[in-house]
């Protein structure tokens, strides 16, 4: 297995958070190094992504929405404004450019 993937057996919020190390409290300031590690522990679909993560080190995200088995964070990028991202125990994923 790459050891960028994990597997998984559950889906639940609480598993997530057990198994990324990090709890998510709605409003939560959540450190681009937190990302960082999020990013590198969780299975990503391209490749380019897990780079395009590391090199935003430095920034802050807020988590914004907490669901059942998701947590979205808002992230600022000085150029480009906020991206929101949602981290599940499968993938990080963009989800909007606001």
């Amino acid at each position: 297995m790459d050891k960028d993937t994990i597997e998984t057996q559950s889906d639940s919020l609480e598993d997530l958070r057990n198994l990324l190390g990090v709890d998510f409290p709605l409003n939560s300031i959540v450190r681009t190094k937190e990302v960082i590690n999020l990013v590198r522990t969780i299975a990503l679909p391209d490749r380019t992504h897990l780079q395009f993560w590391i090199l935003t080190a430095g920034w802050i995200g807020k988590v914004v929405e907490v669901k059942e088995h998701a947590v979205m964070i808002e992230i600022v990028w000085i150029d480009d404004g906020i991206r929101r991202v949602q981290v599940t125990k499968d993938k990080v994923e963009l989800v909007d450019v606001l």
